[in-house]
Formats: structure tokens, sequence, C-alpha cells
């Protein structure tokens, strides 16, 4: 039987071997108008300093915080401290125990050895340091239509991989008392689209745009410049040759948002009116179990480069393709091992009632 309670040991991902954060504190800074942020942008050149959610949570070196706090002080930035020692915070969610990627990899294993009538395991390739990417694919009808779950694009967004785990395996536990989404769709779930970073956990495959090599945002050289990327890319395009893709929701951490295309402009896509409706459904889904609110619909945070802009926009043209920011449960990135189980459960809950929106509204699903 495999458990995912076990999985806290995905966050213990061997950091005492890797760099070590003491004195750096998180700062959260009041944004409040136009003013403000064009004073806090400028802070975003300085490759020292490391916007965890922008523009409000700011990580500050110990040598740098004397300098930032005047900078604030002086152009009437509010602010207070969030986190006063991240290294303490690390210690206490992440102890140094195993590499994650290992276990994560084996868990996909183990789920297709556990429940051999409705997972397999799928191969997508290998990374630039050669790890292994494997994906779960849990279904029963090979004419469904698909739905993809990815996480761990940014490597430092622990929870993301585990939520994606987490669904899976209430999928497949919950099969034998109920057929619905396993007769209709077919899911794949890659935990881990960054197993490289993931291993060394402060590493980026691709995030934003911004076109300094040393930035968390850097872009890369070009489009799917990452093999990672590009393999998974390939894979999913080569898939729907034979089958319709039907949703796409790429997990990150955190800010609590449910974001639909376009993530790099304002404008409305054609399919907004849907996709949205469909979001709304999760997110009112998620409220209605914990109270947890998202914020949910297009341009809730702009960027280059969003893997939902290119699964909805691409070639595979996923209707209902998403980015979802799960919440922190005001620890930032490091969210702490007894918050695991509870995210997962109500992520589970508004993902299942996104499905069910795109059922009640889509001709071509059964």
């Amino acid at each position: 039987m495999v458990r995912l309670l076990c999985l806290a040991i995905c966050l213990t991902l061997a950091l005492a071997e890797y760099r070590r954060y003491d004195g750096y504190q998180v700062l959260k800074l009041d944004v409040k108008n136009d003013r403000d942020l064009e004073i806090v942008g400028k802070l975003e050149n300085d490759i020292e300093l490391d916007f965890w959610k922008y523009p409000s949570d700011l990580m500050v070196p110990p040598g740098k915080m004397d300098g930032i706090t005047s900078y604030l002080n002086n152009n009437g930035i509010m602010y207070n401290v969030m986190m006063e020692n991240v290294q303490d915070v690390l210690d206490a969610n992440a102890p140094a125990q195993a590499p994650g990627i290992n276990v994560i990899d084996q868990w996909i294993k183990d789920m297709a050895t556990a429940y051999p009538l409705i997972a397999d395991v799928v191969y997508i390739g290998e990374s630039y340091e050669l790890r292994p990417m494997r994906a779960l694919k849990l279904g029963v009808n090979a004419d469904a239509s698909a739905i993809w779950f990815e996480g761990g694009l940014h490597a430092r967004e622990w929870i993301a991989p585990v939520t994606v785990m987490y669904i899976a395996e209430q999928l497949a536990k919950e099969y034998d008392t109920d057929l619905t989404f396993l007769n209709t769709f077919e899911f794949y779930f890659l935990p881990t689209i960054n197993p490289d970073g993931y291993a060394f956990t402060w590493t980026d495959v691709s995030a934003s745009s911004s076109t300094d090599p040393c930035s968390q945002e850097y872009r890369g050289d070009f489009p799917e410049s990452e093999v990672e990327i590009a393999k998974t890319t390939d894979f999913i395009t080569l898939a729907s040759a034979s089958q319709r893709f039907t949703m796409f929701i790429d997990f990150h951490s955190y800010g609590l948002m449910w974001m639909c295309p376009w993530a790099y402009t304002t404008e409305l896509p054609p399919d907004y009116d849907d996709q949205c409706n469909c979001a709304e459904a999760g997110a009112m889904a998620i409220e209605a179990y914990s109270g947890t609110q998202y914020l949910y619909g297009n341009h809730l945070k702009l960027v280059s480069g969003a893997a939902y802009d290119w699964a909805y926009g691409g070639p595979v043209n996923i209707k209902y393709s998403y980015a979802i920011e799960l919440p922190d449960r005001e620890n930032g990135f490091l969210v702490p091992a007894e918050d695991i189980i509870p995210i997962g459960e109500e992520t589970y809950r508004g993902v299942k009632a996104s499905i069910n929106c795109i059922v009640n509204t889509e001709p071509y699903v059964p």
C-alpha cells in the first residue's frame, strides 16, 4: 500500500550539503500604488535579493538588510518581517534526510505496482543531468480525453510536486467506489518537471522573463531551451496526435491564484468564459471545504513563457489550461510538513469540481 503521509520525506532534500541561509530575512512589503510598485521594482535588478512573491515578499541577505530597509524607509514603503531567519525555518520544515527526487521517482513506480489495473509508468526522457523523467498515468479507457498535471517547474516550490502526487493517489484510491473520472479521462501526473533543480533545491529551469542568466527568473536563450521543457512538450504534443487533451494544470506556489490564459497579456482569449467558469468552480469548492480563498481569472500575474499559455495557445490547444499558485501558510515556499495533507485535500476537491464543470460544459466529454 502506497503511503502518501511518507511524502514528508519528499521535502527533506539533504539541505545541509547545499547553501545555507543563516541570517537571511523575508520582508513583506506593503505596495499600495503604482508609485510604490515603481520603487520596489528597482530592487529586481539586484541579484542578491530574491522576491519570493513579487512585489510583496522579499528575501534579503544579512549584509544587505541595512541598505534595503533604509531604501524602503526613505521612500515611504511600509514593511514588516515575515521571516526572521530563513535557515531556522528550513531546519524546522525540511531536515536533511534523503534526496526528495529519488523518493518521488520511486513513488511513481510504487503507484504502478500498487494499482496495476489503472496505473502505468510513462517515460518522458532524461534531464540535463541524466535524471529519469517519469510520469504516472491513471485510467482505464485509452480512447478517453486526457488531463495533464505537472509541478516542480520552479524547484523551490516544494509543495507543488507533493500536491500533484496527492491528487493522483486520491484518484487511484477512490476508483473502487467512484468510476467517473478514470472512466472518462486518462490522467498524466508529472510531479517534477525540473528534477535537477529539485534535487539541488534552489535552482530553476525557467521562470518568467528575465534576460539575466543569474536571475531566478532567467527565461533561457530561446523558447523551450531547457531539455526538460522540450521533452515534456514533445511528449504532450505526440500524445495529442492520438487523444484529445482537455485540461492542463501547472502547479506552483505560492499565491492562492487559479490563473487562466493569457499570462502574457491582459487580452482575453476566445474561450475565456468557459475557462473562467471552471476555474471559479474549483476555487469555490476549495473555499466551501476549507475556507481557503483563491483569486481566479486571467492577468492575475503577468508573465511571459507560462506553461499554460503554451498548453492553450500552442500546437495541442488544451482549452482548459491553468496555473495554480498554492497556499503558503505564512511560510512562503517553506510549507510545514503538517500542512502538506490539508493543502492536498482542499486542492483535490477544487480540481474535481473544475473537472465536473468541464464535463458539464463540453459536449464531447461523455
